[in-house]
Order: C-alpha cells, then structure tokens, then sequence
C-alpha cells in the first residue's frame, strides 16, 4: 500500500523519485532437532505401555503422523 502511496505521489510531482529501501528479509526460523529413529521407537513403546486405555490408538496415530508427513488436523479429518 505504501507503495502505491508513493508512486501517486511521485505521478503527481511531489516526489521525484521513490526513495531507495532495501527489502526486509524475514528472521530465519530456529532449527528444530529431528528425533532420531531410537528416539522414535522409545516412543511408540512409551505409548503401549503407560497408556493402559489408548496405548494401541496413540502409537498408531503416531506412526501413521510420521510415516505419511499428515499435520495433526488433516489426519484427524480423515480418521473421521
């Protein structure tokens, strides 16, 4: 929009010429660590055994999130 302000501004003679900005570049965003696989496999066995009632639904929601690269919304829809 500022833009626009400026190149009206310039058509209609109050400004010679745009001023000289430079862009701005957005912050690059922290690194995450990726679980490694044994990491991964203590997790799954966390799921089945401290979770007595859902243990089974969780490591398979689990699984399933990380082997087809769905976000958590889209795969609940789909289960759905």
């Amino acid at each position: 929009m500022l833009r626009n302000v400026l190149n009206m501004a310039v058509q209609d003679g109050h400004l010679s010429d745009l001023p000289k900005m430079p862009r701005l570049r957005p912050p690059p965003s922290p690194k995450r660590r990726l679980i490694t696989p044994d990491e991964f496999e203590s997790l799954i066995r966390a799921a089945l055994t401290a979770c007595a009632k859902n243990g089974r639904q969780l490591a398979d929601y689990v699984q399933f999130l990380a082997f087809s690269g769905s976000r958590k919304q889209e795969a609940l829809q789909r289960a759905a």
